[in-house]
C-alpha cells in the first residue's frame, strides 16, 4: 500500500477501528491516532492515510484478523444480484423480486426463479454443478418476472460451472450466467 493510500476508519461502539488491505485493526483499551477516540456518538466514518496508521499504532495494542472466509456453496442462502450475457453483467429488472438459490448438504437445490418456486438435485464435481431437470410450480409470469425467470432457468439447466469469491457465487452455462450474493 502506498504511503498516501487511504485506510477506512470505522467507529465501533466507543472505539474506532481501521480497515486496510482486507485486515481489521482493532485497538483495545485506548485510542490511537489512526483509530481515534470516542466522538460525540455520531457513528461517522472518517479516513486516515496509511502513513498515519502505521506511525501511531503499537504492536501490543493491535489485533489483525485474517481475510474473510468465502461463503460455502452449500448451506448458504444465495440471492441473485445480476445476470450475465457474454461479458456483460446486468442488474435485475426494476420491480422484480430477486431470485434465490439454496443448496443443502445433500446437494438438493431449492430455487425461487423470479416467479415460480422449485427444486432440483445436483452433482458437484470440482467447479462443475450439474442440475437435474427443475421441478417447478406453474404460475403465469408476465413481464420482467417472466423474462428474469427464463434467464435463471436457462442457466440452472444441466452442466454449469461455478466460482465462489467471498460472498459472491457466479454460475455460468455457456455465455449466460447468474451472480448471487450470500444473504
Amino acid at each position: 500500500m502506498s504511503e498516501n493510500a487511504s485506510m477506512q476508519v470505522v467507529r465501533v461502539g466507543r472505539v474506532r477501528c481501521g480497515l486496510a488491505a482486507g485486515a481489521l485493526v482493532v485497538t483495545a483499551g485506548f485510542a490511537l491516532g489512526a483509530c481515534g477516540s470516542s466522538d460525540s456518538g455520531s457513528g461517522a466514518t472518517t479516513t486516515a492515510t496509511a502513513a498515519e496508521a502505521t506511525t501511531t499504532s503499537t504492536p501490543e495494542a493491535v489485533t489483525t484478523l485474517p481475510d474473510a472466509t468465502p461463503a460455502p456453496l452449500t448451506e448458504t442462502a444465495w440471492t441473485l444480484a445480476g445476470t450475465v450475457v457474454g461479458d456483460t453483467v446486468n442488474p435485475l429488472p426494476a420491480g422484480a423480486e430477486p431470485p434465490t438459490l439454496a443448496i443443502d448438504g445433500d446437494a438438493n437445490a431449492q430455487v425461487f426463479a423470479g416467479c415460480n418456486r422449485g427444486s432440483s438435485t445436483l452433482t458437484v464435481a470440482g467447479t462443475a454443478l450439474t442440475f437435474s431437470p427443475m421441478a417447478l410450480t406453474r404460475m403465469a409470469c408476465p413481464g420482467a418476472a417472466g423474462e428474469l425467470e427464463h434467464q435463471v432457468l436457462a442457466v440452472l439447466d444441466g452442466e454449469t460451472t461455478y466460482t465462489v469469491d467471498g460472498d459472491t457465487l457466479t454460475i455460468t452455462n455457456g455465455d449466460q450466467g447468474l451472480v448471487y450474493k450470500a444473504s
